[in-house]
């Protein structure tokens, strides 16, 4: 049983108009083209779909029926080309986004309303999860693109730097550091140090660096999340590294800390747009990053809007 998605359009252009004359013309093919082709789909199920009368051409109940789910089968179709087209062509369809926690609280709120403005199309899903989780995906295709922290084990994969983001320190305003207006990394040293829990790619560069400045790991205390480990900083429990892109975020209303740039403006992490090197959609995501990367010059204009002159900002890597 062979019927076309022509035949659906010409059977349902005749129903709708009731003439086939008429709907030959809105198809934009000629009668006798678009008559064979309904008496194939009629022939195929051996029964008439309209009937001649005095008032016009009408639908039998077979016609009937088979109008209906013509309709849907069309919209459907339509749809679907609408979604493949945008796919393949501008920034739009369907697409998985991974996101490490320590820079999606930080990054995405600012940023998806302007790609959804931009790019309406676009259906977003995020996922947040930690560095390797994101790999593991990637690499089985249930994720189209992630953003996350460079460098990591990314074999296989195409990796986009956006921006660079430094670290910066941050004391309690009682820690004898805190009246320094910067911080030389060796003078971390023999203070404990706080660090998010395993599994975090921030932890392993925090961890690199304290380990070279001769810092204490506190190997006691474990977070998951940067906003607990600034609490406990409150606390006078020891000091923390925090990346430039979280300041904006965590340190307003929390007055009895204070954050220092570090003395060596290689401490600092790289902000990536990742991908599979085989994906087909390679030039989207390559306007995926564009929009990331300039997206970190807000970011720098909020650290100037609450007045922290002193820090670092982010460097965003591509032209």
């Amino acid at each position: 049983m062979n019927i076309t998605l022509r035949q659906m359009e010409y059977i349902v252009a005749v129903a709708e108009h009731r003439h086939f004359g008429r709907a030959a013309e809105s198809c934009h093919v000629s009668q006798p083209a678009l008559s064979r082709q309904v008496k194939r789909a009629e022939e195929v199920f051996e029964t008439p779909f309209f009937e001649r009368t005095s008032q016009g051409t009408v639908l039998t109940p077979a016609g009937k029926e088979f109008v209906e789910g013509a309709r849907a089968i069309l919209s459907r179709t339509s749809q679907l080309l609408a979604r493949i087209e945008s796919i393949g062509g501008e920034l739009g369809g369907p697409m998985e986004l991974g996101v490490i926690p320590t820079v999606a609280p930080y990054f995405l709120p600012g940023v998806l309303g302007k790609l959804h403005q931009q790019h309406r199309e676009l259906r977003l899903t995020i996922v947040e999860d930690e560095t390797s989780r994101l790999i593991d995906q990637l690499e089985g295709a249930t994720l189209d693109v992630a953003l996350m922290a460079t460098p990591v084990d990314t074999a296989q994969m195409h990796v986009m730097p956006l921006a660079q983001d430094p670290f910066v320190a941050v004391f309690h305003t009682d820690h004898p550091l805190a009246i320094e207006d910067s911080v030389i990394a060796q003078e971390l040293s023999n203070h404990p140090l706080l660090l998010l829990e395993e599994g975090h790619c921030f932890r392993d560069h925090a961890l690199e660096f304290c380990t070279a400045a001769g810092a204490i790991d506190e190997a006691d205390t474990r977070s998951a999340s940067l906003s607990t480990l600034l609490g406990l900083v409150e606390l006078g429990r020891g000091v923390t590294i925090l990346p430039t892109l979280a300041v904006a975020r965590e340190l307003p209303g929390r007055p009895q800390l204070v954050a220092r740039p570090l003395d060596d403006t290689a401490h600092c992490r790289t902000l990536s747009l990742v991908w599979r090197s085989t994906s087909p959609r390679d030039e989207l995501f390559s306007e995926l990053g564009q929009i990331f990367a300039a997206h970190t010059e807000t970011i720098n204009r909020e650290l100037d809007d609450l007045g922290y002159d002193s820090l670092p900002r982010l460097t965003q890597l591509l032209n």
